[in-house]
């Protein structure tokens, strides 16, 4: 209970020392304190899911599929801007929202944590402790 409230506490350590004497005969007293201070960090924005572009370079029938629908949101798009900041914009949006509605989001293919040479070897080993204890020694 102790160590949270010192964690948050914002000052660590203090001393104070009287200071010289002036000629106004003042009360000032010198403070020395060691602070801590906890620095926030940015949040981060949510990242867009990726396209999966693995699948579109395989599949033909795919690649035609999102061929034909950017072609359309191009069409139904009309001229662009002038502006190039509101033509990136427009661009970016259709070719985006093209690849989540025809390709769908990336997979993230997840690796096993031991391979099967590892546990081929870790099989082995226990084996060997096995066999190692059974065996008496003179």
């Amino acid at each position: 209970m102790m160590e949270e409230e010192e964690k948050q506490c914002l000052i660590k350590s203090y001393s104070t020392f009287r200071s010289a004497e002036s000629l106004a005969n003042s009360d000032h007293v010198l403070l020395v304190a060691e602070l801590s201070l906890t620095l926030l960090t940015p949040q981060k924005t949510p990242s867009l899911p990726r396209p999966d572009v693995a699948r579109l370079v395989q599949d033909a029938e795919l690649q035609d599929l999102y061929n034909i629908t950017v072609q359309n949101k191009f069409a139904s798009l009309g001229a662009l801007p002038d502006d190039v900041k509101e033509s990136w914009i427009s661009f970016s949006h259709v070719i985006r929202i093209s690849a989540e509605e025809v390709i769908g989001p990336a997979r993230r293919v997840r690796k096993p944590w031991l391979s099967t040479d590892t546990i081929a070897v870790l099989e082995e080993k226990a084996k060997a402790k096995i066999q190692n204890n059974t065996t008496t020694t003179v």
